[in-house]
């Protein structure tokens, strides 16, 4: 009897769908922003943009060139930032050290005082490339920051100026080859009327 009952009981939860195949879950992509490999100077910019616009500030990181990463053909060098001139002389100082950490913690600050679901708007416009190398290109462009609005009153909505970054091939601690921001020079046109990259790192570097 005993026995009939957990047959009957087993047929009943079969008829419900309990063992029914369930489709799966679609694939975890968090704040949207998927690294690739920078093989290609063109992807390492994409990394660029994505990694900014989704205040992704681990991935933001590794754009630029790290102290384990070694030059191709050769050579060894650290990255720099060259702020904007117009900044103000007193916040000069914020940039005497700064480095890849200091991207990334900027960038993560930022993050900190913005809402849950933010990302922001990068656009880069009038966009120049010259490889001088197979293992070096210089990019030039006019960049617009777009900000969400309603989150701080610290945080700017729109973040303006023109930028010049030097990429490079680069060998990897993992033994791959791939491209990295070695220096990035900022300008701001306007002479400092406009908020700049620059003004953005200086609020947020602490």
């Amino acid at each position: 009897m005993r026995t009939l009952v957990c047959l009957l009981s087993m047929l009943f939860l079969s008829s419900c769908g309990i063992f029914d195949t369930r489709e799966p879950d679609p694939p975890v992509t968090g704040n949207g922003f998927i690294w690739v490999d920078a093989t290609s100077y063109q992807v390492l910019l994409n990394n660029f943009e994505g990694s900014v616009e989704a205040l992704d500030a681990e991935n933001y990181k590794r754009v630029f060139i790290a102290p384990s990463d070694s030059l191709l053909p050769s050579g060894t060098t650290d990255y720099t930032f060259f702020y904007n001139t117009s900044l103000d002389p007193t916040s000069r100082v914020i940039f005497a050290n700064w480095d890849i950490e200091s991207e990334r913690n900027y960038l993560s600050r930022l993050k900190s005082v913005l809402v849950n679901t933010a990302r922001l708007g990068l656009e880069l416009k009038n966009v120049t490339t010259q490889q001088s190398t197979p293992s070096q290109v210089t990019v030039s462009a006019d960049y617009t920051l777009s900000i969400p609005s309603g989150s701080s009153d610290v945080v700017p909505n729109t973040v303006t100026g023109f930028l010049t970054m030097q990429l490079r091939l680069v060998k990897t601690e993992r033994g791959t080859q791939e491209w990295r921001i070695v220096n990035w020079i900022d300008n701001d046109p306007k002479g400092g009327k406009a908020y700049s990259w620059t003004d953005l790192k200086a609020n947020f570097s602490s």
